[in-house]
């Protein structure tokens, strides 16, 4: 039975599992000219994050069983194009499909304005910010930057605390988001000793518009994700 999406930012799991599949197609092809273009503003710049209003995520970490949130890439249709997005839902600790425990919440639209000159706000851990610069100077979108052992990427795997620490914050929710950034990791895998291997991979952090510049404190520390999916479903 077709489960249609009711409300903005939401997605029905016959959306999920289209937009997701779309995804997994256009990065298992090894040669995708269109890829690059799916991480294009409307200015022609590459996107760097993705948002979430906070209260969103306040519903997510709320969900009745939750032990981490899942975050999945997908494709939007978006005026005969396809762009990146990414989906947050909350799951148990087991990975069976009844495991899940929220909706699907779609991140705010990330291809409308260009991204900011730098990364926008403070940067207190020096890592992230090398992970960040890396996707940000990374001279081409190619899916070998999506490849693991298993199968290409199709997201992360978040531990609750990475989402609830963020909400521990005096001030009023309505105007701050989660920000989900996007980075490239660099290693050598066991595969291949003769050069630096780049992996995508995904930094969260809370953002305060109304946050001092240059302010650093704990409540704006990064938080890496380190499950990627597959082989963790």
């Amino acid at each position: 039975m077709q489960n249609n999406s009711t409300s903005p930012g939401l997605l029905s799991s016959d959306e999920f599992r289209q937009y997701s599949a779309d995804w997994r197609e256009l990065v298992s092809q090894p040669d995708s000219p269109t890829l690059p273009e799916c991480f294009q503003t409307e200015a022609g710049e590459r996107v760097l994050y993705v948002s979430f209003p906070i209260q969103r995520v306040a519903e997510l970490v709320s969900a009745v069983g939750a032990k981490q949130l899942k975050a999945r890439f997908v494709l939007l249709p978006v005026g005969g194009q396809k762009k990146f997005s990414l989906v947050l839902f909350a799951a148990d600790d087991t990975q069976q499909a009844e495991g899940r425990k929220s909706a699907y919440y779609l991140a705010e639209p990330s291809w409308t304005s260009a991204p900011s000159a730098g990364l926008g706000e403070p940067v207190p851990n020096n890592l992230a910010a090398e992970w960040l610069n890396s996707w940000k100077g990374a001279p081409a979108v190619m899916p070998a930057l999506f490849a693991t052992p298993d199968g290409p990427l199709e997201g992360y795997n978040f531990d609750l605390k990475d989402f609830l620490r963020p909400l521990f914050t005096d001030q009023p929710y309505d105007q701050q988001q989660i920000r989900v950034w996007l980075g490239l990791h660099s290693y050598y895998s066991p595969t291949n000793l003769d050069s630096l291997t780049q992996t995508f991979g995904l930094v969260v952090r809370r953002y305060d518009p109304l946050q001092e510049v240059g302010r650093d404190n704990d409540d704006d520390l990064f938080f890496d994700l380190s499950f990627p999916c597959p082989p963790t479903h």
